[in-house]
């Protein structure tokens, strides 16, 4: 049973963070153990005010699962994932923000406001552009490049219709701050 639990675990986990749209998540609350290691998988973490966020499995007399050590320390770093796995530390939205665990805190209640109007930002720019960009990054944190370059390579966005507008559009307005 603990197998196949541990092994569908990484298989969804996984799943998600090869999305080919940004994934956007809001920590509402406790975000501790199987949380992170979901929190990790987003190309962005809204953290509301109230959330606490760590690695307590050791404390349990377990070891976080479903990437817990792995995409946490490629995400966040070994030490960092270090200090909540081997110490216990659990950290604050503030805190987590000021340690890049999440990008951005806003107050109780706020957080889902806050997602859609990030998705509507990824929904104004190029699909084939923003897929092929994540699609790059995870290849520099390690995930599967070869599947990840063998990818970008048959979605060469050159001469796509996303260039023809994208540059059109430019040319049109200029690029414009987001102030």
């Amino acid at each position: 049973f603990a197998r196949h639990w541990i092994r569908d675990g990484h298989a969804g986990f996984d799943a998600l963070a090869r999305l080919s749209q940004p994934v956007i998540a809001v920590l509402n609350g406790h975000c501790l153990g199987g949380g992170l290691e979901l929190a990790a998988c987003a190309d962005y973490r809204i953290a509301e005010s109230h959330a606490r966020i760590g690695l307590p499995e050791t404390g349990l007399g377990i070891t976080p699962g479903w990437s817990g050590t792995q995409r946490t320390a490629r995400r966040f770093g070994t030490q960092l994932i270090r200090r909540m796995s081997l110490f216990g530390e659990v950290y604050s939205a503030d805190e987590a923000l000021r340690l890049s665990l999440v990008d951005k805190v806003v107050g109780k209640g706020d957080g889902l406001a806050a997602a859609e109007q990030l998705a509507a930002i990824v929904a104004g720019r190029s699909a084939t552009a923003t897929e092929l960009a994540k699609m790059l990054i995870n290849a520099a944190e390690g995930e599967e490049r070869e599947r990840v370059l063998d990818a970008f390579a048959g979605r060469i966005a050159a001469g796509s219709d996303d260039l023809r507008a994208g540059l059109a559009a430019f040319r049109e307005k200029g690029l414009r701050s987001r102030d």
